[in-house]
């Protein structure tokens, strides 16, 4: 599709099979992604952990990040996938992997604040999927 039609612009959520989304959740989801798109964002968490102090507020409750973990819940605009995929292979986990993207300038990424979405239980309770902090605890 081409830009002009509008089609390439629009972002896709994506969410964890954990994710649980906060009450209001529908309410704010419009507000953010307009905000978010007005912002030029590649990406906007929902989401995350936060590992760095954010670079700016963008708009109230929403900031531009630095770095943040968690892949529970995001808005993925085409811009931000193609810049994921030029920046192929993923060499660490898939979170480190996009945090680093946004830290290096890479990607711009966006988070809510307070937090739309939650996992039903912390990171590393209840997964059947390996973490790479697991080999790190088990030593």
């Amino acid at each position: 599709a081409s830009a002009s039609s509008g089609v390439d612009a629009r972002p896709v959520l994506i969410l964890e099979d954990d994710a649980v989304p906060a009450e209001g959740f529908a309410e704010r989801l419009a507000p953010a992604l307009a905000d978010a798109a007005a912002a030029d964002a590649d990406i906007l968490y929902l989401g995350y952990i936060q590992g760095a102090t954010w670079r700016r507020t963008v708009a109230p409750g929403l900031h531009e990040a630095e770095y943040l973990w968690t892949t529970v819940a995001y808005v993925l605009w085409p811009r931000g996938a193609r810049r994921l995929l030029g920046a192929l292979p993923v060499d660490c986990p898939v979170d480190n992997f996009m945090a680093w993207q946004a830290a290096s300038c890479k990607l711009r990424a966006l988070a809510v604040e307070p937090e739309m979405v939650d996992q039903e239980a912390e990171w590393d309770v209840g997964s059947d999927v390996p973490h790479s902090d697991d080999v790190v605890l088990e030593m």
